[in-house]
């Protein structure tokens, strides 16, 4: 770092303080367009409102690209670039520009009901502070997200044609929810990438700009989460559940883990912790082979140095796992071979991390060891919240194994065909995602499907998740480094 810290962190405190201000600001002109009825009624019930609402609402419901881009972008962002250096012009168009937004934002969330508004406010916070801390984090280590900038603008292009699709030719509700879920992936990343670049590359007198772009990132999150919940929320209300939520909440029914729940609760939580308990015992055991494979030297010399004999084993110690899943189901309800494969299996899977952290820096180990948990602990919290309130995550099977399939074809090809470190960053970054929506897929069918006979089962479906997001996450690292 070739510049002051001093003011480098004076800068970074100036550009959160205007986005407070914004953030503040946002709520209030939003809230006062939820709560003065006249304005939403103007909306729903005038045909000028209703343009309106096509242009501000519809176009903004999915992702608010299309809006925000070509609205506002146009008009007072283009004077914003212009004057972002000059006081007070600058601070005029900002809060004209603020004020803008804040009003798209209100009249999304005057459709939308006061729960699902504040669990995309809740999730929305926590996603912005977590990727933030961890973006700060990651550059002190010597880590440069500005490799994402080419990716998450071709997607964007991407998101806002599929918006106009959506549009013009409306598919349903199931689209609507994948176009907020990859809306919210492709944000998540910009605030990663805005903030890399507010720590190294925003000189001090851009500060407006900074401001605007991690604004706009946060505001256009929160309206993928928005969309998201909100098309879950109507599918519940197709179906019945939303009822059955309504019901559980007003009778105080705070044991049942999902509405509508026909089983004992006792007996599905003794489930529950039956499998998290033989998972733990997976995860030591993971850890100590794979310490055991790290430490001990002459387990990766003999890999690393013997040729041919070393590739053989490596290469059974690959295939070995598939060949052990087949026995394990056939067995997995019977007593005590169901844990003795089961045992064979995770020392095989552990052997196989141990030799991955063997060839890797221990900084890097270390930080996709701690992202792991953090991802792991944090997504299964917010499936069994959700799944509380009603969701359910069953319709991701099918998009999960498709992803899945597309990624085994993508590192074929890795290997056949070697395209580099960058291609090597995208695969691990796209496993992760998909292995992500797999432990929020498993923990959904732990709650709700599993029968309880089925605990080996469950407990290897996760314990794959885990490793799997582990093992994307070291091959992201290895080629960010």
């Amino acid at each position: 770092m070739n510049e002051s810290p001093e003011l480098r962190w004076a800068f970074i405190r100036k550009v959160y303080a205007i986005i407070s201000m914004q953030l503040l600001l946002t709520s209030a002109v939003a809230a006062v367009v939820v709560f003065v009825k006249p304005i939403p009624h103007f909306f729903t019930n005038t045909a000028l409102g209703l343009v309106v609402h096509i242009l501000i609402v519809v176009l903004a419901q999915f992702d608010s690209v299309v809006l925000m881009y070509l609205i506002m972008a146009c008009v007072v962002f283009y004077q914003l670039s212009t004057y972002r250096k000059h006081h007070p012009w600058n601070f005029l168009l900002l809060i004209i520009f603020t004020v803008n937004l804040s009003f798209a934002v209100g009249v999304s969330c005057s459709f939308s009901k006061g729960r699902i508004i504040l669990e995309a406010a809740i999730l929305t916070s926590v996603m912005v502070v977590s990727l933030t801390l961890y973006t700060f984090w990651a550059v002190k280590r010597g880590n440069d997200f500005s490799f994402l900038g080419p990716f998450l603008f071709a997607s964007l292009l991407m998101l806002i044609v599929f918006t106009l699709l959506q549009i013009f030719f409306p598919l349903g509700k199931l689209p609507h929810m994948i176009l907020g879920c990859l809306a919210s992936i492709i944000f998540c990343g910009y605030i990663i990438y805005g903030t890399c670049n507010l720590i190294k590359r925003y000189t001090y007198d851009e500060y407006i700009i900074a401001a605007v772009d991690i604004y706009l990132d946060i505001i256009n999150l929160f309206l993928a989460l928005l969309s998201v919940l909100d098309h879950m929320v109507k599918g519940d209300v197709e179906i019945g559940n939303q009822n059955m939520v309504k019901g559980d909440i007003e009778n105080g029914n705070q044991n049942q883990l999902y509405p509508g729940m026909m089983e004992s609760p006792q007996i599905r939580w003794a489930f529950i912790r039956k499998v998290y308990a033989i998972l733990s015992v997976q995860f030591l055991l993971t850890v100590v082979v794979a310490a055991v494979v790290v430490f001990v030297e002459p387990i990766p010399n003999f890999f690393a140095k013997s040729g041919t004999p070393g590739l053989a084993v490596y290469i059974v110690i690959l295939i070995l796992p598939f060949l052990l899943l087949c026995p394990l189901y056939v067995y997995h309800k019977h007593h005590p071979w169901n844990f003795i494969l089961l045992m064979l299996f995770t020392i095989n899977i552990s052997f196989a991390v141990g030799l991955s952290c063997a060839f890797t820096e221990g900084k890097i180990v270390l930080e996709a060891a701690i992202l792991t948990s953090v991802v792991l602990v944090s997504l299964t919290l917010y499936t069994f919240w959700a799944v509380k309130r009603g969701k359910d995550f069953s319709f991701l099977g099918p998009f999960l194994f498709a992803s899945l399939l597309v990624l085994l074809v993508f590192a074929f090809i890795q290997m056949v065909f070697p395209l580099g470190k960058l291609s090597h960053a995208i695969y691990g970054g796209l496993a992760s995602l998909i292995f992500c929506g797999y432990i929020i897929y498993d923990t959904n069918n732990l709650i709700k499907r599993y029968t309880y006979d089925e605990y080996i089962m469950a407990s290897v479906a996760l314990y794959l998740d885990v490793v799997n997001l582990f093992f994307s996450l070291l091959t992201l690292f290895r080629a960010t480094n």
